[in-house]
């Protein structure tokens, strides 16, 4: 588990969560056995986040817990293996004042052939002794992005060509915004545009608007779908609503 910042609205399930997957079905209660077989939970915060309160509250809540809680605080860069060839990796990103807001995007270490040697008869060329290592090259596709909450992301360049980024709209107009904490939707389009995103889900919306004010308002980019995924308006373009 992965958290962005400590404010309430983002780290408030925890307690909840916690206690659930320690009395969910197939966990064992077994004291000599459940320690091997009960998957441990691992929560990642930024450092400078004071979120102590929280997670004490949440072990004298779930004071006998049946698998191991690690707790684990880090910085904007840190990257960890989740799959083969799969990572994830923390980014920078400003909300809140005097501490880290952390984004995360997940990428794969990927193979292609090298472009001087598209449409050539890669068999003709290993016969001719040309090493496998010197066709191909080794590059990073970004899979998906979580980006909120934030009003700049300083590390955008992490987001190059990303299939799929969730990203704070909460402004559909400046002069709604009194402070800068959030992105508006032309913002964070413009930047995903910028980046060669694929696809952007906004969220985190004010509830001052209304779903179609999105579509009047970017009428090319906009599709927007309820919670069933229902979708009620379609457009080409890269910007979906991904209702809250």
């Amino acid at each position: 588990m992965f958290f962005s910042h400590k404010h309430g609205d983002h780290v408030l399930g925890l307690p909840s969560l916690i206690g659930c997957r320690n009395s969910a079905q197939g966990t064992s209660r077994n004291v000599e056995t459940m320690a091997e077989h009960n998957k441990p939970l691992s929560i990642y915060y930024p450092a400078d986040n004071t979120m102590k309160d929280l997670f004490d509250f949440c072990l004298k809540r779930n004071d006998q817990l049946r698998y191991e809680l690690n707790i684990i605080p880090i910085e904007p860069g840190f990257e960890l293996q989740i799959g083969k060839n799969l990572y994830i990796k923390a980014i920078k990103m400003l909300h809140q004042n005097n501490a880290t807001t952390l984004g995360y995007v997940i990428y794969e270490n990927r193979i292609r052939l090298k472009k001087e040697f598209v449409g050539q008869d890669i068999r003709v060329l290993i016969k001719q002794g040309i090493d496998r290592s010197t066709l191909h090259e080794s590059y990073r596709a970004n899979l998906f992005a979580y980006c909120l909450d934030a009003y700049k992301i300083v590390d955008s360049a992490e987001l190059t060509n990303c299939d799929a980024v969730i990203m704070d709209c909460t402004f559909l107009n400046e002069k709604d915004r009194t402070d800068m904490t959030h992105f508006t939707c032309k913002e964070a389009l413009d930047l995903c545009k910028n980046l060669g995103v694929r696809r952007m889900f906004a969220a985190h919306l004010s509830n001052r608007y209304d779903f179609t004010d999105y579509v009047k308002a970017f009428p090319d980019d906009v599709a927007v779908v309820n919670n069933n995924g229902v979708r009620h308006y379609s457009r080409e373009g890269i910007l979906e609503n991904y209702g809250n």
